[in-house]
């Protein structure tokens, strides 16, 4: 603690610090008075007043695990009774128009105004309000400090805006904006969390992902007992390593966590799904909880050569599903000669012998490529934070190939990075590059794409591409399966 005053007289008898009149200020940022007696045995007595006037709430950088700065007026009082096994605490606490900036969910908290009664160890919340983003958060109830008890709250949180407020759950929630009200009641060890909740321009995972001490941001759910009902609203990404997602609907969970139940259906509006080394974009997917089982219906597509590989997924549970491939131009093929051709090329089932063989063993270098480009490069970028400015990211490279075949040239050749926004729920902008090696050099240059796509009605698309070879604008159709 800085200080640059310090000033009081104190002496020790018969087992009690006995404090005069002292005061401790630091850079007009806090000043603290203090006069009374601390026991120093278990069964001495409090007799102990503190305050803090004209004090600002830069004092809250004290404990940067919850605050990383903060600014603005703070005044404290504090009175301590009772034994020094049991201490009564009773006093006030008030901020007014402060602007804090917590460690972490929560972003910036401007023109807070909270003001806090101690009375025997509970805290009753007079009033707390604060501007989060473009939202308003608002807090009633108590919390019981639990010195004659195991400790209980009783508290009423309220997000209103037009989208809520933005907050940050390190490996559950990336980023979003969340309106609605929640009560939680009880103790930590054993509470009831109740209420609606709507997600607006959020990317969650699920389930969260560990720290490397191995807990999770969201352990303190463990012991919930959930009567809460979350709905996707605009732009709602569902992601991990192989998905990503764009969802909407309601799920509404039930139960205490270990035994969870959970009823509702979500559909997904867009995304995609990297599943046999391919990037499927998803046309229609649905996920329904009935009695708690998961069942899931589906169809997605990915291109293949001058062919589209339609993946079907009739509605079964979760646990039962199997994918259905068949060929949009030829929807006689067999399936197995479907994968083949997803997986390791059109031209393969005309092969026999070695050079299949070659085929596969290049396929498969393929695949090993996009799971580098999953599990090492795109937490990369989302490091970066890329992905907080744009709905799509995808990068692909083909670096284990190029080291294995021995090929000449630089080993990025063919790498490509993709971007896109969708500016609302039909048009969608996007920028494709990839490095080529320039002609009769050993030298990588950029060639850039730059995409459209405007879904008109129905099955009708607006697109157009701009490149140095092409420029195409014209009408799709896109006949979902």
């Amino acid at each position: 603690l800085d200080y640059n005053v310090f000033s009081g007289e104190f002496n020790v008898k018969d087992d009690l610090l006995i404090l005069g009149k002292t005061e401790l200020s630091g850079n007009k940022r806090y000043r603290v008075q203090a006069q009374g007696r601390i026991p120093l045995n278990e069964q001495g007595e409090y007799d102990l007043k503190i305050s803090l006037p004209d004090s600002s709430c830069e004092l809250l950088g004290l404990w940067p695990e919850y605050f990383k700065k903060a600014k603005g007026p703070l005044a404290a009082e504090l009175t301590v009774t009772g034994k020094k096994c049991r201490p009564v605490f009773n006093g006030m606490f008030s901020i007014e128009h402060g602007e804090l900036y917590p460690a972490r969910i929560l972003k910036r908290i401007s023109d807070a105004e909270i003001k806090l009664r101690l009375t025997d160890n509970k805290i009753y919340i007079g009033s707390c309000s604060a501007t989060i983003g473009n939202g308003t958060l608002d807090v009633a109830g108590y919390v019981d400090l639990g010195a004659s008890t195991d400790g209980d709250f009783d508290l009423t949180i309220n997000a209103t805006g037009k989208q809520g407020i933005p907050v940050v759950v390190p490996g559950f929630i990336e980023r979003g904006e969340i309106a609605g009200e929640v009560h939680v009641l009880g103790q930590l060890q054993d509470y009831q969390l109740n209420g609606n909740v709507i997600l607006t321009n959020t990317h969650l995972t699920y389930p969260p992902k560990k720290a490397v001490n191995g807990l999770s941001s969201t352990d303190w759910l463990d012991y919930a007992h959930w009567d809460l009902a979350i709905t996707g609203g605009e732009n709602t990404w569902y992601e991990n390593e192989l998905v990503e997602v764009n969802v909407k609907g309601k799920l509404t969970f039930t139960g205490p966590t270990d035994a969870l139940n959970i009823s509702g259906r979500v559909e997904a509006v867009r995304g995609t799904l990297q599943y046999l080394g391919n990037d499927f974009r998803i046309r229609e997917a649905a996920l329904d909880f009935y009695n708690n089982t998961a069942y899931l219906a589906g169809t997605a597509e990915a291109q293949a050569a001058q062919d589209m590989v339609i993946l079907t997924v009739s509605k079964n549970k979760l646990d039962d599903i199997r994918p259905h491939f068949t060929s949009r131009n030829d929807p006689q093929m067999t399936e197995q000669k479907v994968i083949n051709m997803l997986v390791y090329g059109p031209e393969v089932n005309k092969l026999a012998g070695e050079e299949q063989n070659k085929v596969l063993v290049k396929e498969m270098l393929r695949i090993v490529d996009t799971t580098l480009n999953t599990r090492i490069i795109k937490p990369v970028v989302k490091n970066l934070g890329l992905d907080r400015v744009i709905d799509v990211v995808r990068i692909r490279t083909e670096v284990t190939q190029h080291a294995a075949e021995g090929a000449a040239g630089p080993v990025w050749k063919g790498s490509s990075i993709s971007i896109g926004k969708y500016l609302g729920s039909r048009f969608f902008l996007g920028y494709n590059t990839v490095l080529e090696e320039e002609l009769n050099s050993n030298k990588l240059a950029l060639k850039h794409q730059v995409e459209m796509d405007y879904h008109l009605k129905g099955s009708k698309h607006l697109k157009m591409r701009i490149d140095e070879k092409e420029r195409f604008m014209g009408i799709e159709n896109q006949i979902r399966f």
